[in-house]
């Protein structure tokens, strides 16, 4: 029975990096309001929804059969617990004054499934491990997929999968994510199987971990590890996404304050790997780049900033019209239509911790306030390598948090944050068992 039950769940942590980057779903209930994308709105069963329900049961049976190891895990992540218990009772709470409760419905129960998946993840042994593999497989299609979106511009190809998303695309569709030139030319962004190139930038590099941890901690395979590492550079980096580089520079800086912990061979392996990778990409699409990183901004970039700072500013105006309360969880973008003129179009602000506060109020800053602590004091003191690595993961999950979304409004990105959340607590408990 136990051995049947740990290879159900090994195999269904190993999927749920692949069904984190192929969004298969099907629509459980449509809740349609004017202006507002259906993805912030609908209730939408996801298939990493589906795998998260396996390992929580999974889980919950053995907890019934009271297997050993679970109590000394489960210590590693109790801190954690109380601000993410808090956050989930606060949104299913707001259900009794959101603008519309069928909404909060939905994401407070989903939030409850992401909670329940991250104590199954922190208490399974070698969770990380099961993952880490999912993960080089994903990288490994994701890679494919997306080095051939960039050199045919255009995402036609992948229609081929079945999937929604991203569709149809070529740099001359109007709403396609594009890096604009001074002269006008139009290059596609990677987009890989994801609705966007930030996404699938912001997923790439938590799916990283893997190959850098089977790189810096496994005795074997050393050169598949590298490999797949550097190909996962090169996709990050022709995502074009600056909240996913950002992202990258706190997994880096993470890894290095801890350097100490690993092969010192190994490490600056990686770290010139790293540089080689951006140095073949950087000389031939310089101009790209430029225009990501640089002052003098095209267009295009000139509106993506306007639009992000304009989102800030309505976002405090929800947040001071509602500050006890909030608007209820995920009725910002109902909010936000109700807010502007009919002309402007709907998206969420691009800053997460001000995005939860206009939904659930002054109460959850508290609570996002406890939880950063409880991750901090555990992230600097960390010494096994692998805990060190998805300490570097979660920094830099927390880092993309400042600048973009869909880490709360999108099912799989709330999904993946939870699977993180669990697997870092789950590697604590290495540093336990070896005290």
């Amino acid at each position: 029975m136990i051995v049947l039950l740990t290879a159900i769940q090994a195999i269904a942590i190993g999927l749920l990096p692949l069904a984190l980057m192929f969004w298969y779903q099907r629509d459980l209930a449509i809740i349609a309001h004017p202006r507002i994308y259906f993805t912030y709105s609908d209730a939408i069963f996801f298939a990493s929804d589906g795998l998260a329900l396996i390992i929580i049961f999974v889980w919950g049976i053995k907890r019934l059969q009271r297997l050993p190891k679970s109590a000394r895990l489960r210590k590693s992540g109790a801190q954690p617990d109380v601000w993410l218990l808090g956050i989930c009772t606060l949104a299913s709470l707001s259900i009794l004054w959101s603008l519309d409760w069928r909404i909060s419905l939905h994401i407070s129960f989903h939030l409850w499934l992401v909670f329940g998946l991250y104590l199954s993840l922190r208490d399974t042994p070698q969770a990380w491990r099961w993952f880490a593999l999912g993960s080089c497989a994903a990288l490994a299609v994701q890679a494919v997929i997306g080095f051939a979106q960039f050199a045919l511009q255009s995402t036609t190809f992948t229609m081929a999968l079945g999937l929604k998303w991203p569709g149809d695309i070529t740099p001359q569709i109007s709403g396609a994510s594009v890096v604009q030139l001074a002269d006008g030319a139009r290059w596609l962004r990677a987009y890989g199987t994801l609705p966007h190139p930030n996404i699938l930038g912001g997923f790439a590099l938590v799916f990283l971990a893997a190959p850098v941890i089977f790189f810096l901690v496994q005795p074997k395979r050393k050169a598949i590890a590298l490999m797949l590492f550097a190909v996962t550079i090169i996709l990050i980096a022709l995502t074009f996404s600056r909240s996913a580089w950002l992202g990258f520079g706190a997994f880096a800086l993470t890894i290095l304050f801890h350097f100490r912990r690993f092969e010192r061979k190994r490490l600056i392996t990686l770290g010139l790997t790293s540089a080689l990778c951006l140095l073949i990409l950087v000389i031939p699409l310089r101009q790209l780049f430029f225009t990501r990183v640089g002052d003098d901004q095209t267009q295009t970039e000139q509106v993506s900033t306007y639009t992000r700072l304009w989102l800030i500013e309505r976002t405090w105006e929800i947040i001071q019209g509602h500050p006890l309360l909030g608007v209820g969880v995920g009725n910002y973008s109902l909010a936000l239509s109700q807010h502007v003129a009919d002309f402007y179009d709907i998206e969420p602000v691009h800053n997460t911790p001000m995005l939860i506060l206009s939904e659930l109020g002054i109460g959850v800053a508290i609570l996002l306030m406890g939880l950063a602590i409880a991750i901090g004091k555990k992230v600097m003191p960390s010494r096994h390598p692998v805990a060190v690595i998805l300490s570097g993961t979660l920094v830099a999950l927390l880092t993309i948090s400042f600048f973009d979304h869909y880490l709360w409004t999108l099912a799989p990105g709330r999904m993946l944050f939870g699977a993180v959340l669990g697997l870092w607590a789950n590697a604590q408990a290495i540093e336990i068992a070896a005290t």
